[in-house]
């Protein structure tokens, strides 16, 4: 089973609200981490994925965006609401052995799952074995609780992001823990930050240069995931005319793509894409992050 960890931002809860509607949708549920005071978007998906056959997982916790540094817990708001009532599954956000508060909120939450951001002590291990399950980076936390809990999901910060656009190389590494997750015999799926990675930003700044990233599996010799950068050349030093630096980004990609057509899965998202540049049209930047993002997720689920 495959676990995206999303942020509730409007184009990340799209893009999962259209996977949900794909026949590989079964292999796929996600945790979901609210950024905004207000919870109409993440509530609305909530119910959508519920609709779908998909029970999320929330956290109810959350510690970014609006949320940052509030103590906040959300379960009985979500609860409260007839739209996601019943149609989550609450998760714990435990930023480290010393997060005394959410150890404490793990344990009085029932059914809930735990969400570790870093390392735990191992005398929390009793505590994360009567939870739901528990989400562990395994870079970030020791393999003796790797291999004690009991129902584990195993995820990594996989992206190589950089800080420019015009930094990207062609192609990066992103993973093969999606195939040697499997080596844990208490692991129950694997999860990522899909292609926007784990640093958590409020907006994008100017588009002095248009990425598109088209996640792939290599599957000789090993199977891992690579991701092929597209990036607009034409005026790096200037924001002007996103639109066209789109296009132009869209046109390296299409133009790979036809000359290797069984490079990419045929994911709804490369669909969409080719659609935009048969037609000669910018959605917006926040669509074609969205449209990288679904076609990443959906790449993970045929493979898982």
């Amino acid at each position: 089973m495959y676990y995206p960890i999303l942020r509730g931002k409007l184009h990340e809860l799209s893009a999962i609200k259209e996977l949900a509607s794909l026949p590989i949708s079964a292999r796929c549920r996600p945790l979901l981490e609210p950024v905004n005071s207000s919870l109409n978007q993440i509530v609305a998906c909530i119910d959508d994925l519920f609709g779908k056959g998909i029970t999320p997982y929330v956290v109810i916790n959350p510690t970014l965006g609006e949320y940052r540094n509030q103590g906040t817990n959300l379960y009985h708001s979500l609860q409260h609401n007839p739209r996601s009532s019943g149609k989550f599954a609450p998760c714990v956000k435990i930023l480290s052995s010393f997060d005394t508060n959410s150890i404490s909120l793990l344990q009085n939450t029932p059914n809930s799952a735990a969400y570790l951001v870093s390392d735990i002590s191992p005398t929390a291990i009793p505590i994360l074995n009567a939870a739901n399950c528990t989400f562990a980076n395994p870079l970030k936390v020791d393999a003796t609780i790797l291999q004690s809990v009991s129902r584990i999901v195993l995820y990594l910060d996989s992206f190589a992001k950089q800080r420019r656009n015009a930094d990207y190389p062609p192609t990066s590494f992103y993973s093969n823990l999606h195939f040697t997750y499997r080596s844990y015999p208490n692991a129950i799926g694997v999860g990522d930050f899909t292609v926007m990675g784990e640093e958590y930003s409020e907006a994008g700044g100017p588009a002095y240069v248009v990425a598109i990233h088209m996640s792939h599996v290599q599957h000789q010799p090993s199977s891992a995931i690579h991701v092929k950068h597209f990036c607009s050349t034409s005026q790096p030093t200037s924001p002007s005319n996103p639109g066209g630096k789109f296009l132009e980004a869209l046109n390296d990609l299409i133009a790979f793509d036809n000359s290797n057509p069984r490079y990419f899965d045929r994911t709804w998202g490369i669909s969409e894409l080719r659609n935009y540049h048969a037609i000669q049209h910018f959605p917006g930047l926040g669509v074609v992050k969205q449209l990288s993002v679904e076609h990443h997720m959906e790449t993970i689920c045929n493979f898982i």
